[in-house]
């Protein structure tokens, strides 16, 4: 693929690219001639890219990454990135980058990860997505983040809408109350779903207890706005408990255990029937 600079004057500047290199980057080789390995690389890439380029540097050893590539033009390409030490014969040493375009492998992996971390009823987060978040909320040093609290949640009397409207019903009532809570959270807030009609809500970097409870108090409310299915007006109301996460817990303890995990803790709770009514049928 090419020749990078290792050291001094010339460190990271492409020295030498082949034909092949420019066909793989999408670039001109004029253009890589002139260039350093940085700025061909996606920007939030650079940073663990010169930790390798740096690493095999020191060491000598081979290094192996999947990086991805930027360019204006053709968009970004992920290059299976082989990095190599050489010394020339003055005594020079400098990096030798072998490459192999391997952008429809990462783009599906990367499509399979999601799935995998996705509620295929409902569109939102599930069990594993929840998990990943909580132990990466545990990986370094905990207490110089935001504290984040999770919440439990389950619908009251949500078995009633199946046995009188069906499981087709219950199934879309599901749907649209998962993209309630999702436009109600902030950005960088997590809804996932359990399973059934429980959910799991994790609101990262909460300033305090009080303002989780407003957050939820909000969310109560929006589930409250009945719901128009089926030619019946259902209104369901929550059941919610809440816990803060402690830099002394363990991750592996965390609510996703299960409805009898330490997060189940009730605060707020609002227990009531869900109530459906027909045009011209009785109340459920």
């Amino acid at each position: 693929m090419g020749r990078a600079g290792a050291a001094g004057r010339n460190a990271g500047n492409i020295l030498q690219a082949t034909n092949a290199s420019a066909d793989l980057l999408a670039f001109p080789r004029e253009y890589l001639l002139h260039a350093s390995v940085q700025d061909i690389i996606a920007f939030d890439e650079r940073d663990r890219a010169a930790s390798l380029l740096q690493a095999c540097f020191r060491d000598g050893l081979p290094k192996q990454a999947e990086i991805r590539f930027a360019n204006a033009i053709t968009g970004t390409r992920w290059i299976d990135l082989r990095i190599c030490r050489h010394v020339g014969a003055d005594g020079k040493a400098s990096l030798l980058l072998f490459g192999a375009d391997v952008t429809r492998w990462a783009q599906k992996l990367q499509e399979l990860t999601e799935q995998s971390l996705t509620d295929p009823l409902t569109g939102v987060g599930n069990r594993a997505l929840i998990r990943n978040r909580v132990e990466a909320y545990f990986t370094g040093d905990a207490t110089q983040r935001g504290r984040f609290a999770i919440a439990l949640m389950d619908l009251d009397g949500f078995k009633k809408v199946n046995d009188s409207l069906g499981h087709e019903v219950g199934d879309i009532l599901l749907k649209e109350l998962s993209q309630r809570l999702a436009t109600t959270v902030r950005s960088r807030d997590t809804v996932a779903r359990l399973g059934g009609d429980e959910f799991v809500i994790l609101l990262d970097d909460m300033g305090s207890e009080e303002a989780a409870v407003g957050m939820l108090e909000q969310i109560m409310r929006v589930c409250r706005q009945p719901f128009h299915l089926a030619g019946c007006q259902v209104r369901v109301t929550t059941s919610i408990g809440l816990a803060f996460a402690s830099a002394r817990a363990s991750p592996s303890r965390s609510c996703c255990a299960g409805p009898t995990g330490p997060c189940t803790r009730p605060r707020p709770r609002a227990t009531t029937a869900i109530a459906c009514t027909r045009r011209n049928s009785i109340t459920g």
